[in-house]
């Protein structure tokens, strides 16, 4: 059995906190407690805002500099999730009006699931569009007073974060697949001519999906645990979670869905792990570290993750290569710089590489035979 007693000390009292209000008990208290490590923690795994009730609810002195600081991350949770609630109608609204189709994605739907939206720290809004309408869209964004990113369909305005997507970027050709369709394939909302959702048992579907993407991705954390475990309470369990069972083992799923939902089941509400217990400890290392420990437990319940290792592994080794590529081969503008009499004649540019490499290989020989002779 792996031994990581005392090694994840603040995230494990940071789930009993979580736990303790979530289900609204009384908080728990039975350990010395470093505000620092812990605040540290909670702002590295998204939930500083969500700990702040229990630090409300506990009777032990706080030092004041990591209580103002608890409440000021609740402030900020506070006046984002009421800019973003406004963006998000301004969104559809124009929208609406453009006959443009639409789906809120994520971290909006999220906040339905807990007791106070507040709770949860907004990172972002993004949505799914109609293909082939950036041009209404950077217009309706810019007279919102967002400002676009450079080579993303994104925008931003005094921290607010907000993307759009044509198609929903799942790694797995599988999963990208079943999600596939464009917006307009998608229920409407009732009501609504362009405004699209998920409905049952799909929402949960996706919900697992993009859980998975971050896990593989190495972002995953405490607060996606929690955004599973509450929003697998408010399920009601009958033949749609057959119809997720199956749906997700055809996706490669369910081990993961399977295993985050028991150890969420632990952690935030009366479940109890009995058997693979070690397996379990590596998962929650797993998270608790955000990928820097549990890594071959991680592959064995998601071979996406792997798969993403790989990706990472191969984009890594194109970016030294066009590095290197750069650097042997600088471009024409550069080597006008450093000889001038190249001028405008693209056919001397192989000389002056040939050049540039020899003058190069010649300084490092006359370097290398310098330290040799000063340690003679």
């Amino acid at each position: 059995m792996s031994d990581r007693t005392g090694q994840y000390v603040e995230a494990e009292m940071l789930v009993g906190f979580i736990r303790d209000v979530v289900n609204q008990r009384k908080i728990v208290e039975n350990q010395p407690i470093n505000w620092e490590l812990l605040y540290k923690t909670a702002d590295y795994h998204n939930v500083a805002n969500l700990l702040y009730y229990a630090v409300l609810r506990m009777h032990q002195d706080i030092p004041r500099e990591w209580s103002s600081r608890f409440s000021q991350k609740y402030r900020n949770g506070v006046v984002f999730e009421n800019q973003y609630k406004k963006v998000v109608d301004a969104v559809l609204w124009n929208c609406r009006r453009q006959g443009i189709h639409v789906m809120v994605l994520e971290d909006y739907i999220y906040w339905d699931y807990y007791p106070m939206p507040e709770m949860r720290p907004a990172m972002g809004v993004e949505f799914l569009v109609d293909r082939g309408r950036r041009q209404e869209i950077d217009r309706m964004m810019h007279s919102m007073d967002f400002i676009p990113q450079v080579g993303e369909y994104g925008y931003s305005r005094s921290g607010l974060q907000i993307g759009f997507w044509e198609k929903l970027p799942f790694t797995d050709k599988r999963t990208a697949k079943y999600f596939g369709k464009s917006v307009r394939a998608m229920p409407r909302e009732k009501g609504e001519n362009y405004v699209h959702i998920f409905r049952e048992p799909v929402s949960f579907i996706f919900l697992m999906c993009c859980k998975a993407q971050r896990f593989a991705e190495e972002e995953f954390d405490i607060r996606d645990m929690l955004d599973i475990w509450l929003c697998y309470r408010s399920k009601e369990r009958g033949s749609d979670w057959v119809t997720i069972m199956k749906k997700l083992k055809k996706l490669g799923l369910w081990d993961f869905a399977n295993r985050t939902l028991t150890l969420a089941e632990k952690w935030f509400g009366s479940g109890w792990i009995e058997s693979e217990q070690e397996l379990y400890d590596d998962l929650a290392a797993f998270i608790y570290s955000k990928g820097a420990d549990g890594r071959e437990t991680a592959m064995k319940i998601l071979p996406l993750f792997k798969r993403v290792v790989k990706i990472r592994q191969k984009q890594e080794k194109q970016r030294r290569r066009k590095m290197f590529e750069d650097w042997l081969f600088p471009d024409r503008e550069y080597m006008q710089i450093l000889y001038p009499k190249m001028g405008k004649y693209k056919v001397l540019l192989p000389l002056c590489w040939l050049r540039r490499l020899g003058r190069t290989m010649l300084l490092r020989i006359r370097q290398r035979f310098g330290k040799n002779l000063q340690k003679e």
